[in-house]
């Protein structure tokens, strides 16, 4: 199995994390990445011709087919899931940042929670059909979008980071001014 990230342009940077590409090579056996509860989204494309698989919740028995040709996005976990591929097997994907997904597409993210849903965007669903040059034509997609933001999340990632994660909940919920709720999901 094989894992690539790119780097967005620098402008995306606040809102997207990574372009990536996950790749079974043919004699491996399927296998799993696990994927953390970290408060990103990802939007998701199979290219190829096997179905893939997410178990959002690794310890629940619920497992989400992801179909050749479709695009998917992946919700804010609770939890940590996996994701299993079949040999051969090709993934491509977007990981936003906590609120970058709201950002880019204006869309709450609560239908997508601890899972996946077929996401209807067949412009990028073209774009992130082939390997070769990923980076670049995602990078074009997102810098014509209007950027908007609910909440401020990179100012309040500076906040975090700033305290070296030594605060509450409730205390980042005032100093932010987002709900302690919010900011949970």
């Amino acid at each position: 199995m094989s894992y690539t990230e790119y780097l967005p342009a620098p402008a995306l940077q606040a809102h997207i994390d990574a372009y990536w590409l996950r790749r079974t090579d043919s004699p491996e056996p399927a296998s799993g990445r696990r994927i953390y509860a970290d408060g990103c989204a990802d939007l998701i494309f199979n290219p190829g011709d096997t179905a893939a698989y997410f178990n959002p919740k690794a310890r629940e028995e619920r497992v989400i087919p992801l179909y050749p040709r479709h695009l998917y996005l992946g919700g804010t976990m609770t939890a940590y899931g996996v994701v299993t591929t079949a040999p051969g097997g090709l993934l491509t994907g977007i990981r936003f940042r906590p609120g970058g997904f709201y950002a880019l597409y204006h869309i709450p993210m609560e239908p997508a929670v601890d899972g996946v849903m077929e996401f209807p965007d067949m412009e990028l669903l073209t774009l992130m059909d082939a390997e070769r040059g990923l980076a670049r034509r995602m990078d074009a997609f997102f810098g014509e979008k209007k950027i908007v933001s609910r909440h401020e999340f990179p100012a309040i990632c500076a906040i975090v980071y700033r305290c070296g994660g030594q605060l509450t909940v409730e205390e980042l919920s005032a100093e932010s001014h987002v709900s302690s709720r919010t900011l949970e999901r």
